[in-house]
């Protein structure tokens, strides 16, 4: 057929169908989103499969100085990563193992910037983060100190010293299976977009401007004064990750 402009070469549907389907499918169940616009459920599926695997490309979250790693059961044990200080979650990994998290923090920008992490007393997050960010302290959340105590010692008071814990993070758990309940059984790789990418979730922080007088000639070569911004700081903006209690309300109104 001749190629006509604005049609997706890939589906035969215009271009800003297929985005408006994969911006609708991060809030929508894909069966409404089917029923709405007469497509087929795995069509929807595809869709949104293709637009997650852009937003991968493209949103980068900061490092936290102060991280948090859980878990969270959606079908089996997922890992969590957390920025503490900004309540925001910063990834979901498929599986909590020890390879999976090393993988993880071995890749990750800013590594060595972690001060503190704080988990439960599971030895694969403690080997990995030994093994890759040997630098940062572990801190075990005071919620699980009445276990494995002995076992736990040194990480355990730990926490004394460096008093952050992961409660915010935990505190989300039950929110994500309402959430996973009322998409049907979201797989794990469309509840973690639907997380991770949602429009209007993310913790971002712009460069601040900062206003300067300067003297100048007007139009009529009369000394005038004149107001400017500028960037306080050149660094671009800064994406901390998913504000949870954004996410929280979302999930709780309905919206995700």
């Amino acid at each position: 057929m001749e190629p006509l402009p604005a049609i997706n070469t890939k589906r035969e549907m215009t271009d800003r169908l297929v985005v408006w389907i994969g911006q609708q499918s991060l809030r929508r169940t894909f069966a409404s989103i089917a029923e709405d616009i007469g497509l087929d459920e795995k069509t929807v599926r595809n869709i949104f499969r293709d637009y997650v695997n852009e937003l991968e490309k493209t949103v980068r979250f900061e490092t936290p100085t102060w991280m948090g790693i859980d878990e969270i059961h959606i079908i089996k044990p997922r890992c969590v990563i957390s920025n503490i200080r900004s309540n925001t979650i910063v990834n979901l990994l498929p599986n909590r193992d020890k390879k999976t998290v090393i993988n993880y923090l071995g890749n990750l920008d800013g590594r060595h910037d972690v001060q503190t992490v704080a988990m439960d007393m599971w030895v694969p997050y403690r080997d990995a983060v030994q093994a890759v960010m040997p630098d940062a302290r572990i801190v075990i959340d005071k919620f699980h100190v009445i276990r494995a105590f002995t076992n736990w010692q040194p990480q355990i008071l730990a926490y004394f010293d460096h008093p952050v814990t992961n409660a915010y993070t935990e505190s989300l758990n039950s929110l994500i299976r309402v959430m996973n309940r009322l998409g049907r059984g979201y797989s794990f790789e469309a509840l973690r977009a639907k997380i991770l990418f949602t429009e209007g979730v993310h913790n971002k922080v712009r460069p601040k401007f900062r206003r300067r007088e300067v003297m100048a000639d007007d139009m009529a070569g009369r000394m005038a004064t004149f107001t400017t911004f500028q960037h306080e700081a050149p660094e671009a903006e800064k994406n901390y990750g998913v504000d949870i209690s954004t996410l929280a309300r979302l999930i709780q109104e309905g919206r995700l």
